[in-house]
């Protein structure tokens, strides 16, 4: 199998680990930037990299991981698209709606093979929150708080900030809220009612909004959720409250348990990831690997579609409805403070 990686960035690289640590395929990268593509032959000897984006056709590659941008996502779909080649987009699939709905009925159509990121849903955090609630003895899920902020100069520590996507809209930034708000549908459906506030305070070179605030209401027998994630905190946090009849769910970051207090016994339990993440590498520069599960069961899952031929819709209309929903609210308006 040829597998052809577009994009050199870090989750590239995540990508082509798990490549290349689970299959025997022949991997082969393109980045516009030769001084990217030199890094990670260096990192990944067996890797080849193409000159020129001419390459990529004559390459035939059996699947595609499309790992730029946000604002490039669609380019790379439409080539493989053209091509018929499977394809792995990450979240968001795109930073505007115009063009999902034809890409969606394309895909239908020709039967491809694709899978778009829903990383989050495979992370110990989420995993074992989940195997909580479907235990029952807490009751329905009311409310909860979902928080993610860290200060963006840190997210990537080893280039500047302002190269980086999250920084610019015209490079689709601005759109994270869709990988809590995935895991989130997931678990509860879907939202009935959305409200944003969505700010910039700091002085950081950026023009998207650094402070972005969700209320998600999931309907009648389902929860209603503060979603925060901002651009600001020194250190990492990562939180999330789930508030149900019977008892509370916490997790706070680094942490690798939910702490779980039942009201009927008064009393709290540690309930352990269950997961050893020593054995997991970190992003150069930061000393994390909590994150690194979920990229892997998200990479996994796209390499069982291949093996499978599972042409199923689900991850792609997965990820149009996310990016449907967050898009118009990080996007409508100013980031002016």
């Amino acid at each position: 199998m040829k597998v052809l990686v577009v994009g050199c960035g870090s989750m590239a690289r995540r990508r082509i680990r798990h490549v290349v640590e689970s299959t025997d395929a022949e991997v082969n990268v393109y980045d516009i930037r030769p001084d990217r593509m030199a890094e990670v032959k260096e990192m990944f000897p067996v890797v080849e990299c193409l000159e020129s984006r001419d390459g990529m056709a004559s390459l035939a590659a059996d699947a595609i991981f499309v790992c730029v941008p946000p604002a490039d996502h669609e380019s790379y779909i439409e080539f493989a698209l053209e091509n018929g080649i499977p394809f792995m987009c990450e979240q968001p699939i795109s930073h505007r709606l115009e063009n999902l709905g034809s890409i969606r009925n394309r895909v239908a159509a020709k039967g491809l093979i694709c899978h778009v990121s829903n990383n989050q849903r495979y992370s110990p955090r989420v995993s074992t929150l989940r195997n909580i609630l479907q235990d029952g003895s807490l009751g329905r899920v009311m409310t909860g708080l979902v928080e993610l902020g860290e200060w963006l100069p840190l997210w990537h520590p080893y280039e500047p900030y302002q190269d980086y996507y999250p920084s610019w809209r015209r490079m689709g930034g601005g759109l994270d809220a869709v990988c809590d708000l995935d895991w989130l549908r997931d678990l509860f459906g879907e939202p009935v009612r959305m409200k944003s506030m969505c700010s910039r305070k700091s002085e950081l070179e950026i023009d998207t909004f650094d402070v972005v605030q969700f209320l998600v209401d999931f309907g009648d027998g389902q929860p209603q959720i503060v979603m925060h994630l901002d651009m600001l905190q020194q250190p990492i946090a990562r939180q999330s409250r789930i508030v149900c009849e019977q008892g509370v769910i916490v997790h706070n970051h680094p942490d690798q348990f939910h702490r779980v207090y039942r009201a009927r016994s008064g009393e709290w339990e540690e309930i352990p990831f269950g997961i050893d993440l020593k054995r997991f590498p970190s992003m150069p520069g930061k000393n994390q690997s909590f994150a690194e599960p979920m990229y892997l069961g998200d990479t996994l899952e796209f390499l069982r579609r291949l093996r499978e031929h599972d042409a199923s819709l689900d991850s792609l209309d997965n990820g149009i409805r996310n990016i449907s929903l967050v898009q118009p609210h990080v996007f409508g308006g100013s980031p002016n403070k």
